[in-house]
């Protein structure tokens, strides 16, 4: 079994200005005081504050053997001091100071953070993959990588005859979605949990990805998933399966494109950015949401999937594929046949588990996550993939069986996904309408209190806060 590492630190625990920036709002100016009129006296003494700038997180690593030193002695502070360092090694190790040296237990890859926190509180997160090894002392990593430039994109669509080998991934991340950026997700992530979320993601179908929201939340190292679903528009997967030029320079190019620049923007912190086509297309197929006969045959999705991915590895070579299904047992023999008709390998794949209202109250997370996870496992095609990266793009409990069970399947959740090999995951805080009935599955907002406290406690946990 893989060792879920813990990888996420705290993020960011912005001020007042900068959840207002994140929800979108403008902060509002005042004239200057020497040209307004005196009755504007009492105005001016809420004249806007100069806002705290967030500290600038950075470090270079050095590994001798097992051990790996790191150094934030780069790290900086425009307008104050760094009061503290803490680091996290990715093997469940802390530890704090400017510079802090750690020896593993064996040879890996293990992602590393630093959180620096300055004299007004304001943080900052970078991560970093450092390989210990039984060799000679060897210098990793020792600068920030800079953002290279956008590529060009070739006009016309090709796909490889053989699959592509997925990157496997370091660490574990637990998150949460709250809604799309209209809605402020991170904002009120950070209202109620102190920290922006360390993985979270975003839904498109017509419209264009929200870069500048996007790109905030990667720059503060929280990982994104961005699904680009076809849902709302009958007939897109089979042109795009058809390489229908338009469709692609115009739907999935510009998508793609938008995706590379926010991963772009995120190297520096760490973060990393997931794109999927058109999630739980199976699930969509089964509830008769895809009605068009093109759409709906499994051949042509799989289609569709390799010109997306082959488009990805042209116009957006930063980002992460992912192949993410609804994951439940009556839809596994038509997932297989997709995935065999893949000829690239995700990086990885995803699904969705949740306990319904009809679902046992005592189901355990480890259960719950199981059942997708073990078919993943026996899968031909998977294991020829080199079994690529597990995650849960949603997952959740219906709170219709109360606060206590809701808490004590989210105190699971940690051995859930390391029993299942599983390295990131994402609540889904909403309610919703399930096949059968309405589900409450937003466990905080002062409802179910167990249940948030338990959430926040194994977000700790797996992300090493």
């Amino acid at each position: 079994m893989t060792r879920i590492n813990a990888r996420r630190a705290a993020l960011l625990t912005a001020s007042l200005a900068t959840t207002a920036a994140l929800a979108g709002g403008v902060l509002p100016t005042l004239a200057d005081a020497a040209t307004a009129p005196a009755s504007s006296t009492a105005a001016a003494k809420h004249k806007k504050k100069k806002r705290n700038a967030a500290p600038k997180a950075t470090f270079t690593t050095t590994r001798d053997d097992l051990t790996a030193a790191v150094d934030a002695s780069a790290s900086k502070d425009a307008d104050g001091t760094i009061a503290s360092y803490a680091w996290t090694f990715g093997d469940g190790t802390k530890a704090k100071g400017r510079k802090a040296e750690h020896t593993y237990d064996e040879a890996g890859t293990f992602s590393v953070r630093l959180k620096v926190t300055d004299n007004k509180g304001a943080t900052t997160s970078v991560k970093k993959s450092v390989t210990v090894d039984t060799s000679a002392t060897t210098p990793t990593d020792p600068t920030t990588p800079t953002d290279p430039t956008d590529p060009t994109t070739p006009t016309t669509p090709t796909t490889p005859s053989t699959p592509s080998t997925p990157v496997q991934q370091t660490g574990a991340a637990l998150g949460m979605y709250r809604g799309n950026p209209s809605e402020a997700p991170d904002a009120s992530y950070q209202s109620t949990y102190g920290e922006a979320p360390a993985v979270t993601s975003s839904y498109y179908t017509t419209q264009a990805p929200n870069e500048s929201y996007e790109t905030a939340r990667v720059q503060r190292g929280t990982d994104v998933f961005l699904d680009f679903d076809t849902k709302s528009t009958p007939g897109q997967i089979g042109l795009i399966a058809n390489r229908d030029a338009s469709t692609i320079t115009n739907w999935v190019d510009r998508d793609l494109k938008s995706a590379q620049k926010i991963a772009a923007a995120g190297k520096a912190s760490g973060a990393t950015v997931y794109v999927s086509f058109t999630h739980e297309w199976e699930v969509k197929r089964a509830q008769n949401v895809l009605t068009n006969s093109s759409d709906r045959d499994p051949a042509t999705y799989a289609k569709a999937w390799n010109v997306f991915a082959a488009r990805a590895a042209a116009v957006a070579p930063d980002v992460k594929l992912v192949y993410w299904v609804g994951g439940f047992s009556s839809n596994f023999s038509v997932i297989d046949q997709v995935m065999a008709g893949f000829d690239f390998a995700p990086d990885v794949v995803a699904w969705d588990p949740y306990v319904t209202t009809n679902g046992s109250a005592t189901t355990t997370a480890t259960k719950l996550f199981s059942s997708f996870s073990d078919h993943l496992d026996a899968n031909a095609t998977y294991l020829g993939w080199g079994s690529p990266t597990k995650a849960l793009g949603e997952f959740g409990f219906s709170l219709e069986h109360g606060d206590a069970a809701a808490a004590t399947f989210y105190n699971g959740v940690r051995a859930g996904m390391s029993a299942n090999d599983i390295s990131l995951a994402i609540q889904f805080n909403r309610d919703k309408q399930d096949p059968t009935a309405y589900v409450h599955y937003k466990i905080d907002g002062g409802s179910y209190p167990q249940a948030e406290k338990a959430y926040a406690a194994a977000a700790d946990d797996v992300n090493g806060s």
